[in-house]
């Protein structure tokens, strides 16, 4: 059965009352447009972070855009100002346990924990982090990338001359992406993000039940790709995600289930992204 219509979340290894009422509230708000459009703009900027704990911080505090803790602001320089308020997070539980292969560590539920925005700090300017230059029109670096990601998949991607409305496909049989070759820098690298997307999708319907549920596989596809894009510099303005509730009726269940597809697929295409950078900056040293 297709993840995006299975039933309410299960939040029972929350330990915090207060913390599961927040994620609840939090997933009610994702099944509204705008709350869906902030959620996708959070997992940009916290793509470190779970999908719960994204959730989380945008429920809380929409606007933030660097978050830790209290000591680890104070690490670096930075104070919490008196009298600010925490945004409530989750942080695992994790004991020693046996298996198989000896000692290992095994998570029985979460707690909640509190971090700060830097705009609830003062105190020395941060370093600036090292980013990847993508403005303009030719993305050929990250194009490159994303073909590596496929390669690693055992997909080939492929150009052609396709109608202009259609930028490409994904066709999984034949294990290939599609582009249309009258595209450029930017589109195809937008593209091929998005098919990467359908690939990566946990729970992509096929055949009849691709038909009946299109609009629920787009919307993963196009909101995985929004994310990918937005964390590698690419301009998302241009993107149209479509309104997650047309999908999911707004029942919290499905929402939260399409929300960990577009999660899992975005964080399979980065984690694929930063194997492909690795290995090729190995080859190049």
């Amino acid at each position: 059965m297709d993840a995006s219509r299975e039933g309410t979340p299960d939040f029972s290894g929350i330990r915090h009352d207060g913390a599961r009422d927040a994620l609840a509230n939090a997933v009610a708000e994702l099944a509204t447009t705008d709350g869906f459009r902030r959620w996708l703009d959070a997992r940009q900027l916290f793509h470190d972070y779970s999908l719960n704990n994204t959730l989380l911080i945008v429920s809380q505090r929409p606007n933030a855009s660097q978050v830790a803790g209290y000591r680890a602001w104070q690490a670096i320089g930075r104070q919490v100002r008196k009298g600010e308020k925490g945004i409530t997070i989750l942080a695992p539980m994790v004991v020693k346990a046996k298996d198989d292969e000896g000692e290992g560590r095994r998570v029985i539920g979460f707690r909640a924990v509190h971090v700060f925005d830097i705009a609830q700090t003062d105190g020395e300017p941060l370093a600036e982090s090292p980013t990847t230059d993508l403005e303009g029109d030719d993305h050929s670096a990250l194009y490159g990338r994303l073909e590596g990601v496929a390669e690693a998949e055992g997909l080939t991607v492929e150009t052609e001359t396709l109608t202009p409305d259609l930028h490409g496909y994904y066709q999984r049989s034949a294990a290939r992406i599609v582009l249309n070759d009258a595209m450029g820098g930017d589109q195809s690298a937008k593209t091929l993000a998005h098919e990467l997307a359908h690939h990566f999708d946990p729970a992509k319907p096929v055949g009849a039940e691709y038909v009946a549920h299109r609009g629920e596989a787009e919307c993963v596809a196009e909101s995985a790709a929004y994310i990918v894009a937005g964390v590698c510099g690419l301009d998302t303005s241009s993107y149209s995600v479509g309104y997650v509730a047309g999908w999911t009726e707004g029942d919290p269940g499905k929402v939260y289930a399409l929300a960990r597809r577009i999660d899992d697929a975005a964080n399979a295409i980065l984690a694929g992204l930063a194997k492909v950078s690795m290995e090729r900056e190995g080859v190049a040293a």
